[in-house]
C-alpha cells in the first residue's frame, strides 16, 4: 500500500496514474488550444486549429472528450475566439464572448442556448475578463465593473461593485456555499476575490451566504458592494507584482506567488490577519505556468524549468527546459514530479489535484488521515491492528482474536476508521471491499463482547450502508459511457443531485434513474432531460406518438414510485420551447398540479383551454392569472380620440390615457364557458370598470352596464360635470333596454344568472374591504320586469343636481345665509331630503313649492321633510300655519308632526296637535312624551268617569230589566 508515498513535512501524498489518455492530442494543441477540463472527472473541451487548416487561413475546431480521452463530438467552429470556456457543475460547456454573447453546448456540442449577458454592454464597454464557476458566470467589463449572471441559459446577471475596480483584475475566484438543489434557481456566491494590476486584492463580501433580498417575484437577488483592497506589497518592494494566484477549492484559503517568488497564504475569513505561511519560493523556474490547491491542504505549481537545474539525466541530453510539478508549500518543503517535454493541465480538486498531458492523466493527492492509521509503517492504531486480525481471520489463522482483545473497548470506532477509509480507496475496489469486510468483522466481535446502545449500532449500520452505496455509484459511474472519474468525497461534496445531472446530460438516463432510486432522491429533472432528448431526436414522429410515449415513462415511473411530485409541466415547457405547443398541450393536460397546468396553458398560449381549468378548479387566483395574462397581451395607451358611436366610446374621450380592449378580446372572454361571472367580480375587484362596461355592450345587457356608469358616477370626489354626464349615460343605458324589451318581449334571464353568480362570488369569497366598492350597485334584473323604474330615478337625479346648482347660485345672489345650516358648504350633493332640509331651515318657503312643483316631489315625502327643517331652523309658526292651512288631515298624520315638533323642543306647538288625536290612549301617549303629565292625568281622569258612568247605566238598565221580567 505504501509504495507510492512520498513523504512532505509532515504529509504524505500519493500520486496514481487514473487513466492512459486514448486522444490523439499532442502537446503543441495543449500549448497552443484553449482547454477547459471539468472538476469531478467531467469531460474536456478543446478549441483548436484544425490539422488541415492552412496557416493563413486557420479552421478552428471545438472538440469533447471523455475523462479517459475518449473522443464525445467534434464540431466547426465558425464565431469568434471567446473570452473563455468552462464547464458548469452539470457538465454544459460555455463559452463566453467579449460582446456579451453566451453560447451552452452540452457535452456532445449540441448548442443548448444562446443569449447576451448585457443589452447595454456598449455603454458598459465590451468584457474584458469572464470565468465560469460551478452555478454561474463571473464577467468583467472594460470600464472595471464586475457583474454576476445566476443562469446559463438567459441573461439574469446582477452587478456586484457600487464602484468599479480602480485597475485591471488578473482573475476572478470566488467562495460558493455547496447546494445540492435543482429547486433553487439562483445561488450567489459568498465571497469573491480579484487579484488586481496593481498588487492588490479586490474583495467582494457577501455576508449572507444563502440569500441577500428577495424581488418581487419571490426570487434571490444579490446587493452590489464596495470593494475593499488588500494590498500585497511591502514597502522594501512596492512595485512587487502577482505571478500566481489560486483560492483553494472549499475557499478556507489563498496563496498567492509574486515576481520577487514571495509565496504567502492566507485565511479567506479574515484576509487582514496574519499570513498562514509567507516565505521565499526556494524552487527555480524559467516560466510559471499554473498554481492551483491540491485540496485544502497543499499547493501545486506547473512550471518550465532549465534542463540546468536538473540532475544530469540522459532523458534530459536534448531539452533545453522540462516540466516540472511542485506540491508542497509546508514549511517552503516540495515534492516535484518531471513531466519533461509533456505539457500539464492542472485542476484542484476538493481532495487533490489532477494532472493531465498528452498521454496520462495523473492524481495527487494527500494520504487522507484513516488510510494513513491503517497502513502506515509501524501503525499500532486500532483500526490497523482490526485490519490486520482480518487478514490472519482470512487467511486461516485462528489467533486472529487474539490480536482484537488489546483493543477491544475502541473496536467500534476502529470499524468505523476502516469504513471512513474504504472509500478513499475507491479506485483499488478490491481493497476498499477488504476494508469494509474488516468493519464488519470488527462490529461482529465486538457484539459478542460488548454491550453497546442501540443509536451507536445504528449510527455504525448508516455508515457502513452509505460507503456500500458510495462505492457502487462511483464504480458505475466510472464504467458509462460519460466514464466519471470522480471520489466519493467529490460526489459528497457536490451532492447526488448534480451528478445525476451530469449523467443525464451525457444522455446516461437509466444510470441516473438508478442512482436516484438508490439514494431516495427525485427523479423528475432526470426525466425531463429524457423527454427533451426525446422531442429534439423525434422530429419524424407525430405529436401524438410523442406524447404517447413520453407519457407512458414518466406517468409509470411516478407512479411505481409513488411520488407526489410531478414534471409533467417542465416537459410540457420543453416541448412548447421546441416549437411544438400541440405535443405540449397534450402533455400538460396530465399535470396533476392546476397551477402548474393553468400557467403551461397560458405559455402556450391557450386562454381558452387555461380559464376552463381554472374555473373548473374554482380558483379565484388562477381565474385572475388567466384573464390578466389575456389583457396584458392586448393594452396600449391611446391618446388619440376615438371616432366611435358607442357609449362606453365616449367616456374614454373624456379621460386621456385610458386603457383600450378590442372586441376580440371581448369575444375570446365571453366564449369561454361560465367565466363571465368570474370576469364581472374579477373587473370590480381590480377597478377595470371601462373593461365591464365593454362586456356588458358586447352581451348586449345594458341594464348593468347602466349600473356601471352609475357606480362610477356615485364615486367620491368626481367632478360635477363627469358625474352629469355619468347619469345621463346610465340613463340612456337604461333606455335602450327598455327599448330592447319592448321589441323583443324578453329578459335578459342569462345576464341576471350571471350577475346574481357574480355577487354570490362577492360574498362568499374573502377579499380587501376596498375590493368590492360598487357591489351594491350593480343589480340583478329581475325577470319580467323592465328598467323604467331605475331610468326614472336616474333622470330625477340629474334634475334634482341642475336645479341644486341653481340654488347655490341664488344663494351667492342673495346672499342666503347658509353657514347657519349645520354641516352645510353646498347645495350640490346633497340628497333630495337634505335639500327640502335645508330649505325649510333657511325659511324659503316659496323655493320649496317652486322646487315642488319642478321635481314633482311627493307630499309625503315633502311634508315630513320641510317639517324637520323648519322646526330645526325655529319656525315653529310656519309650521302651525302648514298645518292649519289645510282644513284636512296632513298626509303625514298628526303623530308624525308632534314627534317632530318634540324632538325638537317645540312642545308648545305639540301641544296644540295633541288634541286632535281621535284616540285618546294616543293623546295620553304624547303627552307623557312631550312632558305634560297633568294634561295626560286630566284625560286618564276623564276616561275613568266616563267608563264608571258608562258602568252605571249598564247596571241599572240590567236591573231594570231583570224587574220587568220577574213580574
Amino acid at each position: 500500500m505504501r509504495c507510492n508515498w512520498q513523504k512532505c513535512d509532515n504529509e504524505w501524498y500519493e500520486k496514481r496514474t487514473q487513466y492512459n489518455m486514448t486522444w490523439d492530442i499532442d502537446d503543441i494543441s495543449i500549448r497552443r488550444g484553449i482547454i477547459a477540463v471539468a472538476s469531478n472527472g467531467g469531460p474536456i473541451a478543446i478549441l483548436n486549429s484544425s490539422s488541415k487548416s492552412s496557416n493563413l487561413l486557420p479552421n478552428f475546431e471545438l472538440t469533447s472528450y471523455t475523462n479517459s480521452g475518449k473522443l464525445i463530438a467534434n464540431i466547426s467552429w465558425l464565431d469568434h475566439i471567446p473570452v473563455t470556456i468552462g464547464w458548469c457543475s452539470y457538465d454544459i460547456l460555455v463559452c463566453v464572448f467579449a460582446d456579451g454573447t453566451v453560447r451552452t453546448f452540452s457535452p456532445f456540442l449540441d448548442q443548448l442556448s444562446i443569449f447576451h449577458l448585457k443589452n447595454d454592454s456598449k455603454s458598459d464597454g465590451c468584457i474584458i475578463l469572464a470565468k465560469i464557476s460551478p452555478y454561474g458566470i463571473f464577467f468583467v467589463t472594460a470600464l472595471y465593473q464586475v457583474y454576476y449572471n445566476a443562469s446559463f441559459f438567459e441573461p439574469d446577471y446582477f452587478i456586484l461593485t457600487n464602484i468599479p475596480l480602480r485597475c485591471n483584475p488578473l482573475e476572478i475566484t470566488w467562495i460558493f456555499c455547496p447546494c445540492d438543489s435543482i429547486e433553487k434557481t439562483r445561488i450567489f456566491p459568498t465571497s469573491i476575490f480579484l487579484p488586481l494590476e496593481d498588487s492588490s486584492i479586490a474583495i467582494l463580501n457577501i455576508w449572507d451566504p444563502h440569500i441577500t433580498s428577495i424581488s418581487s417575484n419571490s426570487l434571490m437577488e444579490i446587493n452590489p458592494v464596495d470593494p475593499a483592497y488588500f494590498e500585497i506589497s511591502s514597502t522594501e518592494n512596492k512595485d512587487d507584482k502577482f505571478l500566481a494566484f489560486a483560492l483553494s477549492p472549499k475557499g478556507k484559503f489563498m496563496a498567492f506567488l509574486t515576481q520577487s517568488c514571495k509565496f504567502t497564504v492566507l485565511r479567506t475569513s479574515n484576509i487582514f490577519a496574519e499570513p498562514v505561511m509567507s516565505y521565499n519560493f526556494g524552487m527555480s523556474f524559467s516560466k510559471l505556468k499554473q498554481m492551483v490547491w491540491c485540496g485544502d491542504d497543499s499547493i501545486v505549481i506547473s512550471a518550465l524549468v532549465p534542463v540546468d537545474n536538473v540532475s544530469n539525466l540522459p532523458s534530459m541530453k536534448n531539452q533545453k527546459a522540462k516540466n516540472i510539478v511542485y506540491i508542497g508549500g509546508h514549511n517552503n518543503q516540495w515534492l516535484s514530479y518531471l513531466y519533461g517535454k509533456q505539457s500539464t493541465i492542472l485542476l484542484s480538486e476538493v481532495d487533490g489535484v489532477k494532472i493531465i498531458t498528452s498521454n496520462v492523466s495523473d492524481f495527487i493527492y494527500k494520504i487522507p488521515d484513516p488510510i494513513q492509521k491503517i497502513f502506515g509503517i509501524g501503525s499500532c492504531e486500532p483500526s490497523a491492528m482490526l485490519f490486520f486480525a482480518y487478514e490472519k481471520y482470512k487467511s486461516g489463522d485462528i489467533t486472529s482474536y487474539h490480536s482484537l482483545r488489546s483493543i477491544s473497548p475502541n473496536i467500534i470506532d476502529a470499524s468505523k476508521v476502516c469504513i471512513e477509509a474504504s472509500i478513499y480507496q475507491y479506485h483499488n475496489l478490491e481493497v476498499a471491499i477488504a476494508l469494509l469486510r474488516a468493519a464488519s468483522f470488527g462490529k461482529a466481535y465486538s457484539l459478542k463482547i460488548n454491550n453497546f446502545d442501540k443509536s451507536v449500532i445504528d449510527e455504525w449500520e448508516k455508515l457502513f450502508i452509505e460507503a456500500c452505496r458510495d462505492l457502487r455509484i462511483v464504480h458505475a459511474i466510472k464504467k458509462s459511457e460519460a466514464e466519471i472519474e470522480a471520489s466519493v468525497e467529490q460526489i459528497r461534496f457536490y451532492g447526488y443531485l448534480t451528478l445525476t445531472s451530469r449523467l443525464a446530460n451525457h444522455k446516461c438516463h437509466l444510470l441516473a434513474l438508478r442512482i436516484c432510486e438508490y439514494s431516495m432522491l427525485n427523479i423528475d429533472h432526470i426525466l425531463s432531460n429524457w423527454a427533451s432528448n426525446k422531442i429534439k431526436n423525434s422530429l419524424e414522429s407525430t405529436d401524438e406518438e410523442l406524447a404517447e410515449i413520453i407519457l407512458a415513462k414518466v406517468l409509470y415511473r411516478q407512479s411505481y414510485k409513488n411520488l407526489n411530485s410531478s414534471c409533467i409541466a417542465s416537459i410540457a415547457d420543453i416541448a412548447a420551447k421546441l416549437g411544438r405547443p400541440h405535443l405540449a398541450t397534450m402533455i400538460i393536460y396530465h399535470e396533476n398540479d392546476v397551477n402548474k397546468r393553468v400557467n403551461m396553458l397560458l405559455q402556450l398560449p391557450s386562454f381558452k383551454l387555461a380559464a376552463e381549468q381554472a374555473i373548473k378548479a374554482k380558483n379565484m387566483e388562477l381565474i385572475y392569472k388567466c384573464v390578466q395574462n389575456l389583457l396584458s397581451q392586448s393594452k396600449q395607451i391611446s391618446n388619440t380620440e376615438n371616432t366611435t358611436s358607442s357609449l362606453s366610446s365616449i367616456y374614454e374621450n373624456q379621460c386621456s390615457q385610458k386603457q383600450y380592449w378590442s372586441a376580440d378580446i371581448i369575444d375570446t372572454l365571453v366564449s369561454v364557458p361560465n367565466i363571465v361571472p368570474f370576469l364581472i367580480y374579477y373587473c370590480q375587484y381590480i377597478g377595470e370598470s371601462m373593461l365591464l362596461l365593454k362586456l356588458f355592450e358586447q352581451m348586449e345587457n345594458f341594464v348593468d352596464a347602466g349600473w356601471i356608469m352609475v357606480m362610477l358616477a356615485c364615486q367620491k370626489d368626481i367632478d360635477l360635470s363627469i358625474k352629469l354626464e355619468h347619469l345621463a349615460h346610465a340613463a340612456a343605458y337604461f333606455t335602450s333596454s327598455i327599448k330592447i324589451n319592448q321589441t323583443s318581449g324578453l329578459t335578459n334571464k342569462s345576464q341576471a344568472s350571471n350577475m346574481i353568480k357574480a355577487l354570490n362570488i362577492a360574498r362568499n369569497l374573502s377579499s380587501p374591504q376596498d375590493s368590492l366598492f360598487g357591489n351594491s350597485f350593480i343589480q340583478a334584473p329581475c325577470n319580467g320586469l323592465d328598467s323604467s323604474f331605475e331610468r326614472e330615478v336616474i333622470l330625477a337625479e340629474i334634475e334634482l343636481i341642475q336645479y341644486q346648482i341653481n340654488l347655490d347660485s341664488k344663494a351667492k345672489q342673495a346672499s342666503w345665509n347658509i353657514s347657519n345650516i349645520p354641516d352645510h358648504t353646498s347645495f350640490v350633493g346633497l340628497s333630495l331630503a337634505k335639500t327640502i332640509e335645508s330649505l325649510a331651515f333657511l325659511g324659503l318657503i316659496e323655493d320649496l313649492e317652486i322646487m315642488k312643483n319642478i321635481l314633482q316631489i311627493p307630499d309625503q315625502i315633502f311634508s315630513i321633510y320641510k317639517i324637520k327643517g323648519l322646526a330645526l331652523g325655529q319656525h315653529f309658526e310656519e309650521v302651525l300655519n302648514f298645518v292649519q292651512l289645510s282644513n284636512k288631515v296632513p298626509v303625514i298624520g298628526y303623530e308624525r308632526i308632534i314627534e317632530i315638533c318634540i324632538d325638537y323642543d317645540a312642545r308648545h306647538i305639540a301641544a296644540k296637535f295633541i288634541p286632535k288625536l281621535k284616540d285618546l290612549d294616543r293623546q295620553v301617549f304624547w303627552y307623557n312624551r312631550a312632558g305634560m303629565h297633568r294634561e295626560a292625568q286630566a284625560i286618564r281622569t276623564s276616561q275613568n268617569s266616563s267608563v264608571q258612568s258608562k258602568i252605571m247605566e249598564r247596571v241599572s238598565d240590567a236591573i231594570h230589566i231583570f224587574g220587568v221580567g220577574t213580574q
